[in-house]
C-alpha cells in the first residue's frame, strides 16, 4: 500500500494540557484533588456557550447520556412513541427503548440522508410525545418544516446532534430550533473530551440580556445559591409538600437581584427564570436529582442538605474531561478548518465523476462536517479497491430498522432508505489528514473500481 488512510482520528489537544492534567491530579500546593465534577466543568459549559452560540449547556459523561437527559426533559415515558430516523448509530434509538417507549421510524430524503419530513406527520398517534432526529454527517435537516409538524401536534423536538458541532441553520447554532440538542464528545468526533457529551437547551422565551447575563459563571453561582436557600427553606416549612411551587420563587429572587443587576422588568424576568429552571432540572437530574451547587454548607452537621424533589440518574461530567474540553476549544477552529478544506475539494473534484453521486448542499445551512458520505455505484468493489490502496471507508452505521432490537417496531415501508442503502459509503474525513491525503483519496477513486 502507498499510504494507510484513516477514516477517523481522534483530535487530541496540545501537550500543554498535561501539566494541567497533572496539577489537577497532584495539585502543586497538596491540597486534596477535586476529580469529580466540579469548576471546570462549568468553566467548560460557559466556554462552549460563548463559543458556539448555546443559550444553556449541560456537559455529560457521554453524548448518549445527554440524549436521556433530553427524552426525560421531553416526559417520554414507557409506551410513549418518539418518531425517530432508522439510519443512525443503534445508540438513538436504544435510549428510546430504555424509556420503554417506542421509536417510531420515519423514512429518509435520499438527497441528505436526514430524516424526511414528508413522512412524519402520517406516523403521528395519540401517544406520540416527541419527534428525535439525526443531522447526518452533520449537515442540519429541515428543522424549519420538522418545527411546524411538531408545533401543529405538541410535541417535542430532539436532535441526535452527535455529527454537528458548529453546524448552522440559517446562520445560527442548529440548538435553537429544538427543544432540546445533544452533541457529541466522543473520541473520534470533531472535539473530544474523550468521551463526553452536550445537551443544549434554548431559551426561547428570554430576552438576549438575560441569556447573556446566564452564560457568566459567576452569575450562574449566584442563580443557584439564591434557588436552593429558598427551595430548602420552602421544604423545611411545608414537610407535607413534594414539588416546588409553579413559579420557582420568581418573584422572592427577582426582588433580590432587582437591588443588585441589571434586573427591572419582573415580567420578562420571570420568563427568563422559568426557562432557566427548566434548563436547571435537567441539570439537577443529571446528578441523581441533586443541585450541587444549591446545598446549604453545613459541615458542622456532618450533611450540607439539599431536598431532592427530581429523578435522575448518574449522567454528569468530571473535572479531568473538563480540562480536555477546556484545552480542545483552543484548536477547534484549526481543526475544523482543516476538516471544512477537505470536504471543499471533495466536493469540486468528485461531483463529475461516474458512479458517484454527492448529498445536497442547501445555501441556508452549513454542516458540521463529521463524516463525508458519497452514494456509489457498486459499493462491494468499490470498498476493496480503496482498501487495496490504503484508503479506509465505512458505511459508519447501519440502518436500524433491519437490526434485530428493532425489527418489530419497523413498518418495512421506508424506500428511500431502500434505494440508497448499499450505495452509501464515507471517505476519510478528520484533522489529521492533509491535502495531500485529500488529493490521493481523488486520484484512487478516479481510477475506477
Amino acid at each position: 500500500m502507498e499510504r494507510d488512510i484513516k477514516l477517523f482520528y481522534p483530535p487530541i489537544p496540545g501537550e500543554e494540557v498535561i501539566s494541567q492534567i497533572k496539577n489537577l491530579l497532584y495539585p502543586p500546593d497538596n491540597s486534596r484533588p477535586f476529580v469529580g465534577e466540579g469548576s471546570f466543568v462549568d468553566e467548560f459549559e460557559c466556554a462552549c456557550m460563548k463559543k458556539f452560540g448555546f443559550d444553556y449547556v449541560l456537559f455529560t459523561n457521554s453524548g448518549t447520556s445527554a440524549l436521556d437527559l433530553a427524552l426525560l426533559g421531553a416526559d417520554v415515558n414507557a409506551g410513549d412513541e418518539v418518531i425517530t430516523t432508522p439510519l443512525t448509530c443503534t445508540a438513538t434509538n436504544t435510549e428510546i427503548l430504555l424509556r420503554q417507549a417506542i421509536p417510531v421510524f420515519a423514512d429518509i430524503q435520499k438527497e441528505t440522508l436526514n430524516i424526511n419530513p414528508k413522512d412524519i406527520e402520517h406516523r403521528i398517534t395519540p401517544k406520540t410525545k416527541a419527534i428525535m432526529f439525526v443531522n447526518w454527517g452533520g449537515y442540519p435537516g429541515d428543522m424549519d418544516e420538522i418545527n411546524e409538524i411538531a408545533k401543529k401536534n405538541n410535541l417535542k423536538v430532539i436532535v441526535d446532534g452527535a455529527h454537528c458541532l458548529g453546524a448552522k441553520y440559517h446562520d445560527s447554532d442548529i440548538s435553537k430550533f429544538a427543544d432540546y440538542t445533544m452533541i457529541s464528545l466522543q473520541s473520534i468526533k470533531q472535539m473530544t473530551t474523550i468521551d463526553g457529551g452536550l445537551l443544549a437547551i434554548p431559551f426561547r422565551n428570554s430576552e438576549e440580556k438575560f441569556i447573556n447575563y446566564s452564560k457568566d459563571k459567576n452569575n450562574r453561582e449566584l442563580l443557584r445559591k439564591l434557588f436552593g436557600k429558598r427551595i430548602n427553606d420552602y421544604f423545611s416549612q411545608n414537610p407535607k409538600r413534594t414539588i416546588p411551587p409553579s413559579d420557582y420563587f420568581s418573584e422572592d429572587i427577582f426582588k433580590i437581584l432587582k437591588n443588585r443587576d441589571m434586573f427591572s422588568d419582573f415580567q420578562n424576568f420571570q420568563k427568563f427564570w422559568m426557562d432557566w429552571q427548566n434548563a436547571e432540572s435537567l441539570r439537577r437530574r443529571r446528578w441523581f436529582g441533586i443541585g450541587r451547587d444549591e446545598r446549604i454548607p453545613k459541615p458542622l452537621q456532618g450533611y450540607s442538605p439539599y431536598p431532592t424533589f427530581e429523578c435522575g440518574g448518574k449522567f454528569h461530567a468530571n473535572n479531568l474531561d473538563a480540562i480536555i474540553g477546556i484545552s480542545s476549544l483552543k484548536d477547534y477552529d484549526v481543526w475544523q478548518n482543516k476538516r471544512d478544506k477537505i470536504v471543499e475539494k471533495y466536493d469540486k473534484e468528485l461531483k463529475n465523476i461516474e458512479g458517484i453521486k454527492l448529498l445536497e448542499k442547501k445555501s441556508d445551512r452549513k454542516s458540521g462536517n463529521w463524516l463525508y458520505t458519497i452514494l456509489v455505484d457498486k459499493r462491494d468493489d468499490f470498498v476493496p479497491q480503496m482498501a487495496y490502496h490504503g484508503i479506509e471507508t465505512s458505511i459508519v452505521h447501519e440502518r436500524n430498522d433491519i437490526i434485530p432490537v428493532f425489527k418489530k417496531y419497523a413498518s418495512g415501508n421506508y424506500p428511500c432508505l431502500d434505494e440508497i442503502n448499499d450505495k452509501r459509503v464515507c471517505l476519510p474525513l478528520h484533522q489529521n489528514m492533509t491535502e495531500q491525503d485529500a488529493d490521493y483519496i481523488i486520484s484512487k477513486i478516479k481510477l475506477g473500481w
